[in-house]
């Protein structure tokens, strides 16, 4: 994925991810522990939602990443601290 469009599509999940969970959006980047040179974009967010809506909206997360950033399916993982 080129560069722009990889910025287009984390703009894009972010906004997802905040909007699914209601809650602002942490990014970063990290790596396979395995593996330091096999690197992923976390989105991470905290949320109240009660556990069987933390699993719709994961649910549809996951849609929406394979729908907005098909080739980046593998490389994008959402971190969701419950409280």
């Amino acid at each position: 994925m080129a560069p722009e469009a990889a910025r287009t599509a984390v703009r894009s999940l972010i906004g997802i991810t905040a909007e699914l969970f209601s809650r602002a959006v942490t990014v970063c980047e990290d790596h396979d522990p395995e593996d330091p040179d096999e690197t992923y974009v976390v989105l991470a967010v905290e949320t109240s939602l009660p556990p069987q809506a933390i699993v719709d909206a994961e649910q549809q997360w996951i849609v929406a990443l394979r729908n907005v950033a098909p080739s980046a399916f593998d490389s994008v993982r959402l971190l969701i601290n419950a409280r």
